[in-house]
């Protein structure tokens, strides 16, 4: 090459002519030259251009008597490097940290056509000018590569160059927070975090304000107030913490709704709808109700058993002490019972008219299901069944206030009819025949009694009648009538049941008696009388015509048999070797070979003769007892045998075809490459095939002529076609590297995939690709997204199942897609529980006893009582010895270690750091780097407490003495 980004090597040649050289001088214009007699490294040597710019270059050979010189000016250029560089919108901000980087950098020789960027956080891109977000704080080196159209490149690293840091964090609390009536001064507490000097701008919700680090508030009306921290840093990264109604100033104003499900007994739910915030309900439902009282909220599922008015009472308080009693009156209303009869339930005549009565209480109207798809809305309706059968009948009553009730009589109207029916031990035969009757006939009711007339003028009132014989040859009609005690009647007849004949004496003749193979002979019947015939021709066949004509296919003597019939009166005559038939039947078939498919080998297996004649259907033919033939074209041939045998003087012609086939193809695709999923169409261009296996490389297969298949994972394959044809013979076409389906073949990893509830999971995109990448598109299940190479997801504190996916592109436009399901799976113990009494209020040396209502799989329980004692049972009793205000605290641990806290009495202001947050949290209410506000405490879930701290004992005491 003569052009190049520096440093450029150049390999140059020697192609002198005329001679042969002996010494070599080059003059590569850079400072360098070689000089030498050696071949091997004078003749053909390399040079390095460092510098960028243009070179002339000589080349001086000798022969020991003359020599030349060849000069080539501006032989070589070495391009101008770009120089890379770049500025940065902001390189020092707090997290989530938005910076645009815009490029500054100098084209060299060529123009920049291509950008690289690495932010120092594990993200990258391609643009020209991006942008990226750091998400967490710490020094990033950025470093950028640039690369023109002549291929230069040139790198800047930018050591450190952007600074994030945290965020700060509002967080502040109030006491007291309620009141009945004002004034009302609350204290509020600042617990506010950040890297740097903070400033605080207060709002109380009554148009007062302050900038002070812990205010106090005077509230002089009555009403609800929100309050607002917004912090502020050093860098104008702000945080504001927001507490909606915080402060209530209110008297106490109970109310309740209730909704009644049905009539006595009905269930009952009822609604708190007291207001200012209530922290305590004491219901009085009456006598009557269970349960009699409740002290929840909402309480549902009050079970009010018989009808009537009842008085519900609320008294409501709030954690202010503010009082306010309502008593409302609800009506329960009786429900209807529902009950009828009919005036006749079954019988076995059609149509049957019932009359159904109703005999309810309290019903208003009605609806009737007759169990045969009618219905009714009167109130004793009448009804007509048309058809035999069980019916389930149903009433469904209503009263006026909607309550129903449902009355189910099942099976309980029958209607069966009776049903004739009876059989012969024999129905045909000579003359006198015997026949024996028996009654088969079925009755819901008793049958008293039966007619039978047996179609011969002879009749019969017995059950089972004794032997009947019939004296004349003639078909007859059996009927039997029968009638059961309620009268009911059915008849069955059956045309004809019995035939009677007289024997006939069987004879027939046949023409001709001697014949060839393959020639037909006509049988006569010679029966004095008959009108059923069965011949059997010695050879398997058969047949039932009078006087049939039958072609032998096969040589020698037959026996023939005739049976015939006179109303099933039966007489058998059988002639030995009745019949001769003569040879010869010409058979033959053909034999094939794969490697010879135009070379045919006959194989005569013909029985009897002595003459052949061949015919090959291609205009040749043969006397050959066992020919071989030669096709010079390919086809499908009738070829002939004819034999004849001279002593008998018959002749027989066989056919078959022959198949001359040309098997081959070739495998064509209309689509060679492109991105994964690739749809191709093949074709076999076979010739003579009669069937295909393909194999496309990737495990599928098909038998088609012209499949279509999709290629969904990227790769190169090779195609395997096998084609038969008529005769099995095989070819095999294989296509090597065929195919080629592009785009990413997406993986991914996790750090970890089960865990306790808010796992902070860091995913690892491992995707390959022969291309480079453009863009990925993570999908973490829970809502979340991202679209970086390698990212991390927090999930909700909650416990479930999360379907990851991974979309990527890669440069050449195609797209991979991989989903894992459930593949991330986290869980979390509730920990809940009642003390009782409830709520507690008691005297030194009372017990108070815990009930469990914790949920989750192998649990383990701690519990503080507050007061130093603990426990580790399921449910728990303290005695408290000294008056006071106890936190009861219950700690469960699953069999995974996960954890979970339900927290008792806790005054509002109070404040938990959890410092398990980032495994889980040990409340229930924990999210990692929030403060969530539960009645009034506030729970911190920040996973960097401890780097916070003071760290000695002394700064300690001194912070808290300053805040």
């Amino acid at each position: 090459k003569t052009s190049g980004c520096s440093p450029l090597i150049v390999n140059f040649t020697d192609l002198s002519s005329g001679g042969t050289p002996t010494n070599w001088t080059w003059d590569f214009g850079n400072g360098n030259t070689s000089t030498g007699s050696d071949p091997s490294v004078n003749q053909n040597p390399s040079a390095i251009y460092n510098t960028p710019g243009t070179y002339s270059i000589s080349l001086t050979v000798s022969d020991g008597n003359s020599s030349d010189v060849e000069t080539k000016l501006a032989y070589i250029t070495v391009f101008n490097d770009p120089q890379a560089d770049f500025s940065a919108s902001s390189v020092k901000g707090c997290y989530p940290f938005d910076v645009t980087f815009t490029d500054i950098s100098v084209n060299g020789s060529g123009s920049i056509n291509q950008w690289f960027w690495d932010f120092g956080d594990g993200n990258v891109s391609i643009a020209q000018s991006p942008a990226n977000i750091y998400v967490s704080n710490g020094a990033f080196t950025v470093s950028l590569v640039v690369t023109d159209d002549k291929g230069c490149q040139n790198t800047i690293q930018k050591t450190d160059h952007i600074e994030v840091v945290e965020p700060p964090v509002a967080i502040f609390a109030g006491s007291p927070l309620l009141a009945c009536d004002p004034p009302l001064n609350v204290n509020f507490t600042n617990a506010s975090t950040g890297s740097s000097a903070l400033t605080y701008e207060w709002s109380f919700g009554d148009t007062n304000t302050s900038t002070q680090t812990t205010p106090t508030n005077n509230y002089s009306s009555v009403g609800t107030y929100d309050v607002s921290l917004i912090v502020t840093d050093v860098l104008g990264c702000t945080d504001t913490s927001f507490q909606s109604s915080y402060i209530g100033i209110q008297q106490m104003d109970a109310d309740f709704d209730f909704s009644i499900s049905g009539c006595a007994p009905a269930s009952v739910s009822f609604s708190d709808s007291s207001s200012p915030g209530p922290n305590n309900w004491q219901w009085d439902f009456g006598g009557g109700a269970s349960p009699s009282t409740s002290t929840s909220q909402n309480p549902s599922g009050v079970i009010f058993s018989n009808p009537g008015t009842y008085s519900i009472e609320l008294i409501a308080t709030n954690p202010a002490g503010c009082t306010d009693t309502i008593t409302k009156d609800i009506t329960i209303n009786p429900a209807p019972v529902s009950d009828f009869i009919a005036n006749i339930t079954s019988g076995c005549n059609l149509p049957m008219n019932v009359i159904f009565t109703e005999s309810s209480t309290t019903a208003s109207s009605f609806f009737w299901s007759f169990g045969d798809g009618s219905t009714s809305t009167l109130q004793n309706p009448t009804h007509t069944y048309t058809s035999p059968g069980t019916y389930n009948v149903i009433l469904t009553v209503f009263n006026t206030n909607n309550c129903s009730d449902t009355k189910v009589r099942a099976s309980y109207i029958e209607i069966v009819l009776p049903q004739a029916n009876f059989l012969a031990d024999t129905t045909s035969g000579c003359v006198p025949l015997d026949v024996n009757f028996s009654d088969q006939s079925t009755s819901s009711d008793p049958i008293t009694s039966w007619a039978w007339d047996f179609g011969d003028g002879n009749t019969s009132s017995s059950q089972n009648p004794s032997t009947h014989t019939y004296n004349t040859a003639d078909s007859f009609t059996v009927s039997l009538i029968i009638e059961n005690s309620s009268g009911c009647r059915d008849t069955l007849s059956v045309d004809p049941k019995v035939i009677a004949g007289n024997k006939p004496t069987t004879d027939f003749s046949a023409q001709p008696l001697s014949t060839c193979a393959d020639s037909s002979v006509t049988f006569t019947d010679e029966t004095d009388f008959a009108n059923e015939w069965l011949w059997d021709f010695g050879d398997g066949a058969t047949s039932s015509e009078q006087s049939p004509t039958h072609i032998y296919t096969d040589t020698g003597t037959f026996n023939i048999n005739l049976i015939s019939y006179h109303n099933g009166c039966p007489d058998t005559l059988q002639k030995d070797s009745f019949i001769r038939i003569n040879p010869p039947i010409a058979k033959f078939f053909a034999q094939q070979s794969c490697a010879s498919p135009s070379l045919v080998n006959f194989i005569n297996q013909s029985e009897g003769g002595d003459i052949y004649n061949w015919d090959f259907g291609d205009g040749d033919s043969s006397n050959q007892e066992n020919p071989s033939h030669n096709y010079l074209d390919t086809g499908r041939y009738t070829v002939s045998l004819n034999v004849v045998d001279t002593l008998s003087g018959c002749e027989y012609t066989s056919y078959r075809y022959v198949d001359i086939l040309a098997l081959g193809g070739s495998i064509i695709a209309d689509t060679l490459s492109g991105c994964a999923p690739l749809s191709v169409s093949f074709n076999s261009g076979s010739q003579d095939a009669i069937s295909w296996a393909w194999d496309f490389g990737d495990g599928q297969s098909s038998s088609l002529d012209t499949p279509q298949i999709t290629y969904t994972d990227p790769g190169i394959y090779t195609i395997e076609l096998i084609i038969t044809d008529l005769n099995g013979c095989k070819d095999t076409l294989i296509n090597t590297n065929y195919i080629q389906a592009s785009g990413p073949i997406v993986d991914f990893s996790a750090n970890q995939t089960s865990g306790c509830a808010s796992m902070n999971v860091n995913f690892t995109d491992l995707t390959t690709s022969p291309a480079g990448f453009v863009s990925w598109a993570w999908s973490f299940g829970d809502g979340d997204s991202a679209s970086v190479q390698s990212s991390s997801n927090l999930y909700p504190n909650v416990t479930g199942s999360y379907n990851v996916s991974l979309e990527v592109v890669d440069t050449l436009g195609c797209v991979g897609t991989l989903e894992k399901p459930n593949y991330i799976y986290q869980q979390k113990p509730t920990a809940n529980f009642l003390p009782i009494p409830n709520p507690v209020e008691i005297c030194p040396g009372d017990v108070v006893t815990f009930i469990n209502g914790s949920s989750g799989s192998g649990l383990t329980y701690l519990w503080d009582f507050g007061d130093g004692n603990t426990s580790n049972g399921i449910n728990a009793s303290n005695t408290y010895d000294s008056s006071g205000l106890y936190t009861v605290s219950l700690i469960v641990t699953d069999n995974c270690g996960c954890k979970d806290t339900m927290i008792d009495n806790m005054q509002s202001g109070s404040v938990i750091y959890d410092l398990a947050a980032a495994q889980g949290g040990n409340t229930a209410f924990t999210e990692v780097n929030k403060i969530v506000d539960k009645n009034g405490v506030k729970i911190m879930g920040e996973t960097n407490i401890l780097n916070k701290l003071p760290v000695s004992a002394s700064n300690l005491y001194a912070k808290n003495i300053f805040n």
